[in-house]
């Protein structure tokens, strides 16, 4: 004879499937929580990624198509043998029609140079300075301070001191180019010859070099070292006499710089050999090397941070599955 389940058995006979649902909650919750605790880069890598291609056709635009829309045909001989398809009766001075236009006045290849990296600085800047207000540059007690107001106070504080911070930025561009200037021609440069030419090319490092930094980081800016045993240190002697860039938004800042004073100097290396071409006609080659220095320290920055992260996500996923 059967007899009918009691309630606390039928209620023990749902007991494990309650608590194994249960766990399987908190598991979830605890495997949600630790992945939501998986630090991010301080530095938006794909957003970096999308405006520094923006960036790198802009900037190669206004070098190499812009020169192009002031050429009156005719107005030089490079342009007007160029042209019409004749060459030079000397074969060493021929150059590819592409270069025409840009050899054909060095002063006006710079000029608009110099206004596209100015404008496209000055929109970069504008990001640069947010994403280093929200990353780790600065001392530990702004940082704190960053991290604990709203999003839109800071964002307010930020477009408050925008205009104040842009030009005291243009103010150390413009004193970073006559630095440049004498620089340059201490380094062989001519002196007395062709003084618009040398003073375009360091107005363009200028540019490249100075601006995104001194608007991104002011002057009086300190960093407080994450060693114990180090003083406060000057974020700008950390970053451009250390070389000491840790973080993915210090790399946006220092590679670049890198970049374009290394691509200045290799380009340099041409403008001594006999070829006679046009395109060695001072100060092309070292402003040439210094826009692709630029170009590829962005990228090379973007690379290793990228790299580095993916790294140290893959290292914490690795080490919550052990503990788990």
């Amino acid at each position: 004879m059967s007899s009918k389940p009691t309630r606390r058995q039928a209620a023990s006979d749902r007991g494990p499937s309650a608590s194994q649902a249960s766990t399987s909650s908190d598991s979830y919750q605890s495997q949600k929580g630790a992945t939501d605790n998986i630090a991010s880069p301080e530095l938006p890598l794909l957003r970096y990624a999308s405006l520094l291609g923006t960036h790198t056709v802009l900037l190669l635009f206004s070098v190499f198509y812009l020169p192009r829309t002031t050429l009156l045909p005719g107005s030089s001989p490079y342009a007007s043998a160029y042209t019409s398809g004749s060459s030079y009766a000397d074969p060493r001075t021929r150059q590819h029609p592409l270069l025409a236009p840009l050899t054909a006045s060095p002063e006006r290849t710079l000029g608009w140079a110099c206004a596209g990296a100015a404008v496209l600085a000055g929109w970069w800047g504008g990001y640069m300075r947010i994403w280093v207000a929200g990353g780790k540059i600065g001392s530990k007690k702004e940082n704190d301070k960053v991290g604990k107001t709203d999003e839109n106070a800071r964002k307010a504080k930020l477009v408050g001191e925008k205009f104040k911070v842009m030009g005291a930025a243009w103010a150390a561009t413009l004193v970073g180019t006559f630095a440049f200037h004498a620089f340059i021609v201490l380094f062989g440069a001519p002196l007395t010859t062709h003084v618009l030419r040398t003073f375009l090319l360091s107005l363009l490092l200028s540019i490249l070099t100075i601006y995104t930094a001194a608007y991104s980081l002011p002057l009086e800016t300190r960093l407080r070292s994450f060693s114990l045993d180090r003083a406060p240190t000057s974020v700008w002697t950390k970053l451009f006499s250390e070389f000491s860039a840790g973080t993915s938004t210090e790399r946006a800042l220092v590679y670049p710089v890198l970049g374009t004073l290394i691509g200045c100097w290799l380009g340099a290396f041409a403008l001594p050999l006999d070829w006679e071409r046009p395109w060695q006609t001072w100060p092309l080659t070292p402003a040439f090397g210094a826009i692709a220095g630029h170009i590829l320290g962005s990228v090379v920055s973007l690379v290793i941070s990228g790299t580095l992260y993916l790294a140290s996500l893959d290292q914490q996923q690795q080490t919550q599955s052990k503990v788990e």
